[in-house]
């Protein structure tokens, strides 16, 4: 835990033991969830014409895939109030989602000098659960801004016994392995590694929490919850090899691969356009 009223990198650089150990910063941002900014009606009312993708899981079960559906804001409150174990709002650009409030919230103090692609992605949903994964090549620190979250982590070393996808899968930083109804989640995945490579992070407002590249970690919010995550590319001696480091090799690869046979197929269907036109 870092408990200073101004942590700078240098202090996280210490308590985390050089990036590697995840570290709970209670209250680091206590100041600004004061206020009624931070609630989901407040924050898609302020752009009634604005839209966000968001995941869809059909049958409400967040471990298994998901479709990307994009939504005006009004329909998404009235989604994310009827069925909200299916929809989940994540990964998205903060500052571009929510310009009109996305400057009040002051830049990390403990972030480096010069962070390489840093990006600030907003999270938030009602009674979210995340499947247990890890980030593939960023360090990430978590600014919880509304509700209480239940984080459990478990270190780099558990991908054996928690890697249920093929590294060649479209999401090989996922597992399948996670709490049943009514399971407590520790229990859970201590049964899958060990009391001792699980632990157990509970967040309220106002907090933050620092997780290390290729860290395992599950996420269960109550109730209406909002965080902003702020991702930086980790350098290559932060990274945990040989697992997940390979399997995270095989996740960006395929990711940039499908990120360019779409790009690809959208300049053929544009050009397919134009030449109609010219006809």
């Amino acid at each position: 835990m870092l408990d200073k009223p101004s942590p700078t990198y240098d202090d996280l650089l210490e308590v985390s033991k050089g990036l590697r150990i995840p570290v709970h910063l209670p209250g680091l941002y206590a100041d600004t969830v004061l206020s009624g900014t931070w609630t989901l009606e407040n924050l898609l009312s302020l752009d009634p014409d604005g839209e966000a993708t968001v995941e869809y899981y059909a049958d409400g079960d967040k471990r298994k895939r998901f479709t990307r559906v994009t939504k005006p804001f009004s329909e998404l409150s009235r989604l994310l109030a009827t069925e909200p174990e299916k929809w989940f709002i994540a990964s998205q650009d903060f500052d571009e989602m929510f310009p009109k409030v996305a400057s009040s919230l002051a830049p990390l103090p403990v972030l480096p000098s010069n962070p390489r692609v840093p990006m600030r992605s907003a999270f938030f949903g009602l009674n979210t659960r995340s499947a247990m994964h890890f980030h593939t090549r960023d360090q990430a620190v978590l600014t919880h801004l509304r509700g209480t979250k239940r984080f459990v982590l478990t270190p780099p070393g558990t991908t054996k016994q928690l890697a249920t996808n093929s590294p060649f899968s479209n999401r090989p930083q996922y597992s399948s392995h996670g709490p049943e109804e009514g399971q407590d989640a520790f229990e859970a995945f201590a049964e899958l590694v060990g009391d001792d490579n699980v632990g157990v992070i509970d967040m309220t407002a106002g907090d933050s929490l620092f997780i290390p590249v290729h860290w395992w970690h599950w996420v269960e919010g109550d109730g209406e919850t909002l965080s902003v995550t702020t991702f930086w590319r980790a350098r290559a001696s932060e990274w945990s090899m040989p697992a997940p480091g390979l399997r995270s090799i095989a996740a960006i690869a395929i990711a940039e691969t499908v990120g360019g046979a779409r790009a690809g197929l959208a300049l053929l269907a544009q050009s397919g356009r134009r030449l109609t036109s010219r006809r």
